[in-house]
């Protein structure tokens, strides 16, 4: 009966996200992410970046905070941080990774007028490298160490010191370099992660493929 404001209501939410969904490029299973290189991480970057829907966009277009609330409360959408979703069916495809890397995109993006160094964990996810058993997923960034390390949020502060060569720039963002963030998880994480972050890591700064025979 859709004249009951309650069947009304949901079916207008129900309407109006597959009409984001249909506008939305959903992601596509990529490859095994130790064969990453400069050119797909980026892609792979631009593409989460795309699924992101922050709530001046959604007001913009139509949705209340009452229905962008409704959408989350139903599952319909994932709140990543606070001002920050994704739909349900496009972070169901999202590997552990692509999770992070959709959080750190947000945290990017809603802290866009300040320089944010992202690190460690966050560093990996916008590299392109795995992180198997990985559960947390706070957003790693750096601050100085006359900063006092604590956790905020959805956001993890690592104390540390660092220059210039010790940060570079991906797809807009400022995150630790190649090098350095295998050198922090090494010393952060468990060996499994570390372990597997130094792998791929390695073949990228090489040029090794997985499957890439080395000969003599």
């Amino acid at each position: 009966d859709l004249t009951r404001p309650d069947v009304a209501h949901r079916c207008w939410l129900h309407r109006d996200l597959h009409s984001f969904a249909r506008t939305r490029i959903l992601p596509k299973v990529l490859d095994d992410p130790r064969n990453m290189n400069e050119e797909n991480t980026e892609q792979n970057i631009v593409r989460v970046r795309e699924m992101l829907l922050f709530r001046r966009y959604l007001v913009e277009t139509g949705m209340s905070d009452r229905k962008i609330e409704a959408a989350v409360g139903s599952g319909r959408m994932v709140r990543l941080v606070p001002g920050a979703f994704v739909l349900r069916e496009a972070w169901g495809i999202l590997r552990s990774e692509e999770r992070l890397l959709a959080r750190t995109l947000a945290v990017a993006h809603l802290n866009r007028r300040r320089t944010v160094v992202f690190s460690h964990h966050s560093a990996a996810a916008i590299w392109g490298l795995p992180l198997w058993s990985q559960r947390d997923q706070s957003v790693s960034v750096l601050t100085p160490i006359k900063s006092p390390s604590r956790r905020s949020g959805s956001v993890r502060r690592h104390i540390d010191a660092w220059g210039d060569a010790d940060i570079c720039e991906v797809a807009g963002l400022q995150v630790t370099t190649l090098s350095k963030t295998i050198v922090d998880l090494a010393r952060y994480a468990s060996p499994e992660l570390s372990i597997g972050v130094a792998d791929a890591g390695l073949r990228r700064m090489f040029g090794f493929g997985r499957n890439k025979i080395v000969s003599e």
